[in-house]
């Protein structure tokens, strides 16, 4: 069996100079490398969509056990979540590839869209929000997180996508001796021309930004009567915070 592993990088810093795998997809990574231990036949393929700065997490990627990446250097900045499926189904069908793993959303823009997305044009079974997963022979079956707090089971014959959510696994963090070795294993780089994909099908939203959250202030708490509480929060809100 062969499973493609769809990560994201997403920035750890303000000056956007460290790139990470994005949360959930470390579950998805996982997940594929407790698969491959159990089936040595098995071959796990990352798959990215990125500028050409993204080595240093995909060999922190390698070093967790996959095989190889395949890598399409390409800027995400407008790019549409149509846009990043269509590119990963193009790689997938290249690739040959039986099973899809990726997390269920990323954390920086939590659009929840890539898994369904890429499910939809492959026309393959999905499963989105898995906390557990068991493949027997040709088939998947996933227990998902429902709304409610309810566990839904699905059970899908492969090929399939499958969308990691927390609790999936416990994300092994590769060691030094495995980001050197990691260093002798295959990048495949590929452009979105080699894919037969058209730019300008792929664009369409503008990101002017991206940066961390401010950090939190610091919580006042105002003690005594309750009228006089009260006054005090009003101008506080008035002279302070400047809100009223």
């Amino acid at each position: 069996m062969r499973i493609g592993v769809c990560i994201k990088g997403v920035v750890e810093d303000n000056e956007g100079s460290k790139w990470v795998i994005n949360t959930f997809d470390e579950y998805a990574l996982e997940e594929a490398v407790r698969l491959k231990e159990r089936d040595e036949k098995t071959e796990v393929v990352v798959i990215t969509v990125g500028p050409k700065d993204l080595r240093e997490m995909l060999y922190a990627a390698l070093a967790t056990k996959a095989d190889r990446v395949v890598h399409v250097v390409a800027t995400e900045e407008g790019m549409s979540g149509f846009g990043i499926a269509a590119i990963l189904k193009s790689v997938v069908w290249q690739e040959e590839i039986d099973l899809v793993l990726l997390g269920k959303q990323a954390v920086d823009n939590a659009s929840h869209q890539i898994g369904g997305l890429l499910a939809g044009l492959l026309d393959w079974p999905q499963a989105i929000d898995v906390i557990e997963l068991a493949i027997e022979g040709d088939e998947a079956t996933a227990h998902r997180l429902a709304e409610g707090g309810k566990i839904e089971v699905i059970r899908a014959r492969l090929p399939a996508v499958i969308g990691a959510s927390k609790g999936l696994n416990e994300p092994r963090y590769p060691s030094l001796r495995g980001i050197i070795a990691a260093k002798k294993k295959e990048i495949k780089e590929i452009t979105l021309e080699e894919l037969g994909l058209a730019r300008e099908d792929l664009y369409g939203i503008k990101v002017e930004r991206v940066f961390a959250a401010p950090e939190k202030g610091v919580c006042k708490f105002i003690e005594g009567e309750p009228g006089k509480a009260a006054a005090e929060l009003v101008r506080l809100l008035r002279e302070e915070a400047k809100v009223i």
